[in-house]
């Protein structure tokens, strides 16, 4: 074979691959234009098919049943939310008469251990007038944590008997307060001193000096 005989085959075979290449390529690119041009009856075709599909799925389930169903259950929901409020308006109630209840029993308790404490201290010194000195006192003393009655300080510290390390009496307190301030004790009587002596029972007539009280306009001519 010559040559110009072999040229021309390998030409001849190169330009049948071109056309098999080129014949390829438009099969492919008439395939995407194909599915690329759908057309609205198409599309509405697979949506339709689509809408079928869920139909089927849902097709056992009755709506009518499903609302009443649902109905139900948002009516036990606010039933059970009504519930849930009046039991929580029932225990804010309850909480409000316990805690009322408490403030009175101690308010009873403070009255009986503090204001009696200082009234009955205050009518041992024979003070002339016991009430108006616990008045004065008041704001001194209270209870603690276990009830018992304490005295405080300007920064409502329990304050503490150096003596015996422990929280001061109120006996104490009143006792303090009188011999600093003796204008409110009767004169010429004497009663229980602050280091816990008793003195002498002093008698007018048949008048206890301790029984008088000062304020009275009939004692104080005794």
């Amino acid at each position: 074979m010559t040559e110009q005989g072999v040229t021309a085959g390998l030409e001849s075979s190169s330009d049948k691959e071109n056309d098999t290449v080129t014949g390829t390529e438009l099969n492919e690119k008439e395939t995407i234009q194909e599915e690329r041009n759908f057309s609205q009856t198409d599309v509405d075709k697979i949506v339709q098919a689509r809408l079928e599909k869920y139909k089927k799925r849902f097709s056992d389930i009755d709506l009518n049943e499903y609302k009443t169903l649902k109905s139900a259950e948002d009516e036990r929901e606010l039933e059970a939310m009504k519930k849930r409020e009046e039991f929580d308006q029932v225990l804010g109630t309850q909480k409000a008469k316990y805690e009322e209840e408490l403030n009175t029993l101690r308010t009873e308790l403070t009255t009986m251990k503090v204001d009696g404490t200082l009234l009955a201290a205050a009518g041992n010194r024979n003070a002339v007038n016991p009430e108006q000195v616990s008045q004065l006192l008041r704001n001194q003393v209270g209870l603690d944590e276990t009830g018992r009655p304490v005295v405080y300080s300007a920064d409502k510290q329990v304050v503490y008997d150096p003596d015996t390390s422990e929280p001061k009496t109120l006996e104490s307190l009143v006792n303090e307060f009188l011999d600093e301030n003796t204008h409110f004790v009767r004169s010429g009587a004497r009663g229980v001193v602050s280091s816990g002596s008793q003195g002498s029972d002093l008698s007018i007539g048949n008048n206890n000096v301790a029984d008088l009280d000062m304020n009275k306009p009939a004692d104080r001519k005794i």
